[in-house]
């Protein structure tokens, strides 16, 4: 699976040839103006999602939409942008473990777990067109802590036809890439019902008062506080760099 980020208009394309274990190409544009966030926010409530602050410079945010085909997309940017492959194929039933994600290999050792590495990006212009897109099929997101050390990831979700197809597992995969690839150490959720699912991917149990501290600026953990939630939420965290 290969991560491409368009130069000029900010408009970033992942493409996957899919494996075994992922029915059927799958590709991310980057939202930034407010009509694609209003979409991503109607398509979240669905989901029974948080919204709060989507719109926010801190906040990154991608979908796959109906009818992106990624045919003839080139290369686009300068240097090394965080393209990241998934997997050569499933070997196991294992998940991605608790090994870095970043520059080589997450979850060594682990039947099951994908490799993600770093591509490189040369120059070029992407052939993906966004005219004609249709409605979003999965989303993924992460927003990042002033330091720039701590991401929250948020807003991963799949349209009820595509689950169990392993694209939520895509999504949450490449949020965790592209984290890292900005510099984040560590990767923060919180999830009261998907727990299995985020430790598949390497996640651990965390102190929600540490969350709650590192990423204080945040705009989903500043809701949290505001309105009495944060005390009902569970923690997750896990390393993105290697160690």
């Amino acid at each position: 699976m290969v991560g491409r980020v368009v130069g000029g208009g900010w408009w970033g394309v992942w493409s996957a040839s899919a494996p075994d274990w992922l029915a059927g190409a799958v590709e991310l544009q980057r939202c930034r103006t407010a009509e694609e966030i209003a979409e991503v926010e109607a398509f979240l409530r669905e989901a029974d999602l948080t919204v709060a602050g989507l719109a926010a410079p801190t906040v990154r945010l991608w979908v796959e939409r109906e009818g992106v085909d990624g045919e003839g997309t080139g290369a686009v940017g300068a240097g090394q942008v965080g393209a990241v492959r998934v997997g050569a194929g499933r070997t196991g039933g294992g998940g991605v473990g608790a090994g870095g994600v970043g520059a080589g290999q997450v979850g060594a050792g682990q039947a099951g777990a994908e490799e993600v590495g770093f591509g490189r990006v040369g120059a070029g212009r992407a052939g993906a067109d966004r005219a004609g897109a249709g409605r979003i099929l999965g989303s993924t997101g992460w927003e990042v802590s002033a330091d720039g050390r701590h991401v929250l990831i948020r807003s991963v979700a799949v349209a009820p036809e595509r689950r169990s197809m392993g694209h939520g597992r895509a999504l949450a995969v490449f949020a965790l890439e592209r984290a890292a690839a900005e510099g984040a150490h560590t990767a923060w959720l919180f999830s009261r019902r998907s727990g299995g699912f985020w430790q598949n991917l390497g996640f651990v149990p965390a102190d929600r008062d540490e969350l709650a501290s590192v990423l204080a600026d945040t705009h989903q953990v500043q809701m949290f506080r505001r309105t009495g939630q944060l005390e009902r939420e569970v923690a997750w965290r896990r390393s993105l760099q290697a160690e």
